[in-house]
């Protein structure tokens, strides 16, 4: 999963309808999770929030470092690099803030353009996303088999632990051993906390 893929999930989302269906956000915030972004970081290393007043605190993230020096030159923030992190673990950062983040994935650095590229995780789903530090596993048993086996991200199925999906929620494990059972009919296909 390559942040391509989310940039490109984002526009057809903005092209699609203007009251997207669930799945469609379900399919982002999916590929958000698993997507490598890059995030501003300050001179000591820290990822830094924009604080945009009535809007609340976000953190910026860009799908490929040519957004992310593209946003840098035009808002003036030349001295910022940027960390490279995965949604997930962006979504933990947000959620450790003090007041409630939510992270902008490829804003426009003029207000009023580029909407149709920008896609926004607001506080609210952040903390849905982190389910409460819950995290979830999609186990099968095959058809005449005893071992337990686990679900890996790509929707195959691997005995380590190593390899294996942790999802965020219930509902994407849910959707997840659905993937599965249609993959493997006949076998045994759970979901689990972990």
């Amino acid at each position: 999963m390559t942040a391509d893929d989310l940039a490109s999930a984002i526009c057809a989302f903005r092209v699609s309808t203007a009251d997207a269906e669930r799945d469609d956000v379900e399919e982002v915030l999916a590929l958000f999770l698993r997507s490598s972004l890059h995030c501003p970081t300050g001179p000591h290393g820290q990822q830094l929030p924009a604080k945009l007043g009535t809007k609340g605190n976000w953190l910026c993230v860009f799908t490929g470092q040519d957004l992310f020096d593209l946003y840098r030159e035009a808002t003036g923030a030349t001295s910022l690099t940027s960390t490279v992190l995965t949604g997930q673990e962006l979504v933990l950062l947000a959620r450790s803030y003090p007041e409630p983040t939510g992270v902008l994935i490829n804003p426009s650095p003029q207000r009023g353009i580029g909407a149709e590229t920008s896609f926004p995780v607001p506080p609210e789903t952040i903390a849905t996303l982190t389910g409460n530090g819950a995290r979830y596993g999609v186990f099968i048993r095959l058809v005449g088999e005893t071992t337990v086996q686990r679900m890996t991200p790509a929707g195959r199925i691997t005995d380590g632990e190593l390899f294996a999906a942790d999802l965020p929620d219930e509902h994407e494990a849910q959707r997840a051993a659905a993937k599965l059972r249609q993959q493997h009919p006949g076998c045994n296909v759970w979901i689990a906390p972990l």
